[in-house]
């Protein structure tokens, strides 16, 4: 990433983890997250929590991915600095802490910004466009045995086509919560977003990557109602909803989801109350992808 000098930069965007800023040199542009950290001692929980930022390095380039270009680690003991690229072999996460990660830069801004301030109309189409790509997305992250586990609107940048014939850019973005995972292998941790978490998490029961295809199913919902899946506001409110909500047969899924909002597509409601089964009968994700590419045509 050798960028010439004079370099301009500006934040782009800040969450409870991070700033993230666009630098540019006026011949290349990236994206820098600079991920927060108050701890001055290397603790072994807050390495493994950050491990998913090196995970992104191992990722293909993937058209719904906002590619990771390197990350800035700091070996504390000796105040060492290191840039870590895709494939260097002799890194070792028990020495270093992720500082900074250095990204693609996309020209978009995350959805959920495009949805609570109108730019974006929520709605059938917009739904099957990004459920599409981000099934896409997910299943590149699932062949490199990772699980993504923070699915939601934030982690989404969108930018609408702009011409007629054009796709839209959709790119699944904020790799700090995956997680490597056998393909038989189970976790317990408890991490994610409130709305968009899969019950199995806020039970401590082990999961897999099935826990990504539920909160695809929240994300299905919210992208084309525009509202909540829950009622609740306080998050401990949230938690037991999702626990009802996860203990309700199909029937009572379907009525509930009716109840919150009565225009649904048939096929995509089908959808997404197959994303919302026990974590063994719920559907897979290349089964979602080709639902939503069938109902994608329906739409031409």
């Amino acid at each position: 990433m050798p960028l010439k000098e004079p370099v301009e930069s500006r934040k782009i965007n800040e969450g409870g983890s991070s700033v993230v800023k666009k630098v540019s040199d006026g011949q290349q542009t990236i994206a820098v997250k600079l991920l927060k950290d108050k701890t001055a001692s290397i603790e072994r929980k807050l390495i493994q929590q950050k491990n998913g930022e090196i995970s992104g390095l191992n990722i293909p380039d993937h058209p719904n991915i906002v590619k990771t270009l390197a990350v800035l680690v700091r070996r504390e003991a000796k105040n060492e600095y290191r840039l870590i690229q895709h494939g260097d072999p002799d890194f070792s996460l028990a020495l270093y802490r992720p500082m900074a990660c250095v990204l693609e830069y996309i020209d978009a801004i995350d959805l959920c910004e495009s949805l609570v301030n109108k730019k974006v109309q929520p709605g059938l189409d917009l739904a099957v466009d990004i459920g599409r790509k981000i099934c896409a997305a997910l299943m590149c992250i699932h062949d490199q045995n990772l699980v993504y586990r923070d699915i939601k609107p934030d982690n989404i940048l969108y930018a609408p086509p702009k011409a007629l014939g054009e796709e839209s850019i959709v790119k699944l973005t904020d790799m700090g919560l995956t997680k490597h995972l056998k393909k038989d292998d189970y976790t317990r941790t408890l991490c994610g977003t409130v709305d968009y978490v899969a019950p199995e998490i806020l039970s401590e029961s082990r999961y897999n990557y099935t826990v990504d295809a539920w909160s695809l199913g929240v994300l299905l919902f919210v992208v084309s109602t525009g509202i909540r899946l829950y009622n609740s506001n306080d998050h401990s409110e949230v938690y037991k909803e999702i626990i009802r909500f996860n203990k309700k047969n199909e029937a009572q899924k379907r009525s509930y989801m009716l109840s919150r909002f009565r225009f649904f597509h048939p096929e995509l409601l089908n959808i997404m109350l197959s994303l919302f089964r026990q974590p063994r009968q719920r559907m897979a994700l290349p089964e979602a992808k080709a639902a939503l590419d069938r109902l994608a045509g329906l739409e031409q």
